[in-house]
């Protein structure tokens, strides 16, 4: 004959601190797995715990982790850095989506609705990223625009500009 015992969780952002407490409605007679809704949370990661009290004893299960997916989302920061060769561009990453894994780039040209040139690299964490873009034509003004995907949907940023300077000129006059 199984103890009717009293089930829930511990969870919290602290790992070491899980202040909060969530128990199953009604009390659970028999062995098995059990479940309990937890609503409000903003956070993106969670760390939780099960327990079991009956009324001889008290079983803790292992601290686990729970990443909430932040839905994809890129930010197109401002260039620097321009010369009139070369720009450094900025993005910012959000959100990585449901894989927690997402390429994250720019596309660039010199007409605001077909920026044809891609640079990208993959992301495992959301964040500031950054290009450094080299053989630009000079005194060009070129647009760009941040984008973020993970194989299935692609988000994007605003489209931006910035505009290459004219090389420096030095001429040498003749000493007389």
């Amino acid at each position: 004959q199984n103890d009717t015992v009293l089930v829930g969780f511990n969870y919290g952002t602290d790992e070491n601190n899980l202040s909060a407490t969530v128990i199953k409605s009604g009390a659970v007679s028999a062995t098995g797995t059990y479940s309990c809704d937890i609503s409000g949370l903003s956070e993106v990661t969670i760390y939780y715990k099960a327990f079991a009290i009956s009324n001889t004893d008290t079983v803790w299960g292992k601290t686990r982790r729970y990443f909430f997916p932040k839905p994809m989302n890129v930010v197109t920061d401002s260039a620097t850095k321009v010369t009139y060769r070369s720009v450094t561009l900025h993005g910012t990453v959000n959100g990585l989506g449901e894989a927690n894994i997402a390429t994250a780039g720019f596309k660039y040209g010199v007409e605001s609705t077909s920026l044809n040139t891609i640079v990208a690299d993959v992301l495992t964490e959301f964040g500031a990223y950054r290009f450094n873009i080299d053989g630009l034509s000079n005194e060009t003004t070129y647009y760009y625009q941040a984008f973020e995907t993970d194989g299935v949907d692609t988000v994007v940023g605003a489209v931006k500009s910035f505009t290459t300077y004219a090389p420096m000129n030095v001429t040498t006059d003749s000493a007389d």
